[in-house]
């Protein structure tokens, strides 16, 4: 069984979502996606990704990587250095620095500050905190638009773009595969946007996720990914507004 196909059956044992465990590790959701579908048990990837995962999870490293403590892993990534990183993780600036200097004091070792403050580092979750409206916008069928709620969540760094002001959920499958139901859309508010880009629109007081397009004649429409959805011809019948463009998504199954 391959690192992924651990992981992903521990996952599905715990009822565990991808995108919550990447939100918790601080672990990049395209970086979790490339490990999976690589499906490999591939060492080439940074030790502190499994790590962080075991550390998350509650189990040994050597059960997540499927191998003997002796076999293909540093003898230092030991159950006591895991707890030790987790510990260290959890002090502050103060705390840390004092814990590099007795520990240098205790081993000796000239190089251990640098490397040990470079491993914490690694291991560390990044995250930033995005405004998430609570009510979807459709990817299907629209979904009435009121005065929405909204709710602050962490997302990695890497899988949130320069320019997002806000998330928006998706409900619906129009936008499938490009963007699948349930996930959430980084939006950057704009009143208008062109030709070709996703955006989120309200359109007689129901929100929509699609693709603008303009067609010979300046014809506007608003088109889906998923061929079952007819286009929406934009008129000047429909009441319509571009509440901004949608820069990227992330599944929040």
């Amino acid at each position: 069984m391959t690192f992924a196909e651990r992981l992903k059956s521990i996952l599905t044992a715990r009822k565990i979502k991808l995108a919550q465990l990447c939100r918790d590790t601080g672990i990049s959701y395209s970086t979790m996606q490339s490990i999976i579908s690589r499906n490999t048990n591939e060492m080439n990837i940074s030790v502190g990704i499994p790590l962080s995962i075991a550390q998350y999870l509650k189990i040994d490293l050597h059960e997540l990587l499927g191998v003997e403590p002796t076999a293909g892993v540093e003898q230092h990534i030991t159950p006591k250095t895991t707890r030790l990183l987790s510990g260290f993780d959890r002090l502050n600036d103060k705390g840390q620095d004092k814990a590099i200097e007795r520990t240098e004091e205790l081993t000796e070792i000239p190089r251990f500050r640098k490397d040990y403050v470079e491993f914490a580092e690694e291991i560390r979750p990044k995250l930033v905190t995005v405004r998430v409206a609570d009510i979807p916008s459709a990817a299907g069928l629209g979904n009435p638009l009121d005065t929405p709620q909204w709710e602050d969540l962490q997302f990695s760094e890497h899988d949130v773009p320069y320019g997002t002001d806000f998330g928006i959920r998706i409900s619906g499958d129009s936008m499938t595969p490009e963007i699948p139901d349930g996930s959430i859309v980084f939006v950057k508010s704009t009143p208008e946007i062109a030709h070709g880009q996703i955006g989120i629109f309200v359109l007689d007081g129901e929100a929509f996720c699609k693709r603008f397009v303009i067609e010979q004649g300046d014809r506007a429409k608003l088109v889906s990914v998923n061929p079952v959805y007819a286009d929406i011809v934009l008129s000047e019948h429909i009441l319509a507004r571009t509440v901004g463009r949608v820069l990227g998504a992330v599944d929040a199954w």
